[in-house]
């Protein structure tokens, strides 16, 4: 019997969900459809029913479905949408994206700016980094202006994510203030001013003025070096206005972007592990990777896409410490080694969004790598498998230096061997990790993000 000839409103939740199961996949949505549509069944788990069949397809597939669903369930059910389906949200705007389809990929820019609260854990923060990867600048700014006060305002955002978004505000601001400053040779802060102002922002006096100072310097300090052991915070905002400016006046990329790129290495005790000045910004193979591996958000990979960014448009930052002979050649060469290598392993770690992230190739001093991008978008259509096999094929003609491998075995063998001195045997996990969109483990019937994770 078809399931449209059965009543089923005379049926419960586990007829349902039993019939359901047995029906072939490509059956399994319009049954969803056509008993949400018809019986209105809300008590039923359809939203999560829908979602887990994104692991039972390929991606091209499942977004046929998504884009049908996106047309209907927003309008029958606008506040269910907005509260479960930010990872609909996400994947339909990564899809757009890639396919260019920039009518359809701005509806949903809207959509998530009018609703950046609920898709906070997902989309909200991961759509402003696409916007500023992709090169819609403008399109970024308007998105944090819209965005930044609702994620403020909210009683269920922690950890302040309005900051990302504020900073973007901020940056774009002092470059009004660079450009007037080129073109006139005059200072004029009253506009920015009254951007701090409607921000809320309580920038320190001195922070501005150590800024604003850098804006019209001609060069870098002398004893900018001499001074990071004492001053560090200070000497980093510096040294950042001179990236910032650096990368504008020769690629004309805003500050907007610059700054987050430099993000990855505006952090405490980072540089001047050596001992050689001209090696005091070189970054060990260690260190990156430990950076790296405090960054990633390994359990709910929410931050995917922003961190390749900043892994993959690394090398501007020390093409800009060799320009201003910060650093000598030799370093500099040892730190393109580094970069490169850890661009291998975040391609590996992303390697199922990896169609997501070619904008990269699009990226200054990344003209050696045009023939990343076909391999890049060959993964859109790829399952796991496949894309793994791809990746290393592409990697095996770029193998590791000695150097690096040695560094790094070094390293896990100390780590292994304090883990044993600390512990007496090697953590071994013995449950499965939990999703932020998977049911609670404790039964309630709502997400683990809504119910128990903050108590964990």
């Amino acid at each position: 019997m078809s399931y449209k000839e059965i009543n089923w409103d005379q049926k419960n939740e586990d007829e349902i969900y039993e019939f359901y199961t047995v029906l072939p996949r490509e059956d399994k949505y319009p049954f969803l459809k056509w008993v949400q549509l018809h019986y209105n069944r809300n008590e039923l788990e359809w939203i999560e029913m829908f979602r887990n069949l994104r692991n039972e397809m390929n991606f091209a597939d499942y977004m046929a479905l998504c884009e049908d669903f996106a047309s209907w369930v927003p309008q029958q059910y606008p506040e269910l949408y907005a509260a479960m389906c930010e990872d609909i949200e996400r994947d339909l705007c990564a899809y757009y994206l890639f396919k260019q389809n920039f009518p359809k990929f701005r509806e949903h820019v809207n959509y998530v700016s009018r609703h950046p609260v609920q898709g906070i854990d997902v989309i909200t923060i991961k759509l402003y980094f696409q916007l500023l990867y992709h090169g819609h600048y403008e399109e970024a700014l308007r998105y944090a202006e819209a965005v930044h006060k609702p994620l403020k305002d909210s009683e269920d955002t922690i950890n302040n994510p309005e900051s990302v978004f504020v900073s973007g505000i901020y940056f774009n601001a002092l470059e009004h203030v660079y450009q007037a400053f080129k073109e006139s040779g005059q200072v004029e802060l009253s506009e920015f001013n009254k951007v701090l102002s409607d921000l809320q922002l309580k920038q320190a006096d001195h922070f501005v003025s150590l800024e604003v100072s850098a804006l019209q310097a001609a060069g870098i300090p002398e004893d900018l070096v001499s001074r990071f052991e004492f001053q560090y915070v200070d000497c980093l905002i510096e040294l950042k206005i001179h990236f910032l400016k650096y990368i504008r006046d020769r690629y004309t990329l805003p500050f907007i972007l610059s700054h987050e790129l430099w993000d990855l290495v505006s952090v405490k005790d980072l540089f001047g592990q050596s001992e050689l000045t001209e090696s005091f910004f070189y970054v060990s193979s260690n260190t990156c990777k430990q950076r790296l591996n405090n960054w990633v958000d390994h359990i709910f990979r929410s931050n995917d896409l922003e961190i390749f960014g900043k892994v993959w448009g690394m090398h501007l930052i020390y093409e800009f410490l060799e320009a201003e002979k910060l650093i000598s050649g030799e370093a500099a060469e040892r730190m393109r080694e580094n970069i490169h290598h850890f661009q291998g392993a975040i391609m590996r770690y992303a390697s199922g969004e990896l169609w997501q992230m070619a904008f990269v190739c699009n990226w200054p001093g990344n003209h050696g790598w045009k023939d990343l991008k076909p391999v890049f978008e060959n993964t859109f259509s790829k399952d796991y498998h496949e894309i793994d096999t791809i990746v290393r094929e592409y990697q095996n003609t770029y193998p590791v230096s000695d150097r690096i491998k040695k560094e790094l075995e070094t390293e896990e063998r100390n780590r292994r061997r304090e883990e044993l001195l600390v512990c007496g045997e090697p953590y071994v996990k013995t449950e499965p990790d939990i999703g932020r969109n998977d049911p609670c483990p404790c039964g309630s019937g709502k997400k683990y993000k809504k119910c128990c994770m903050n108590k964990a």
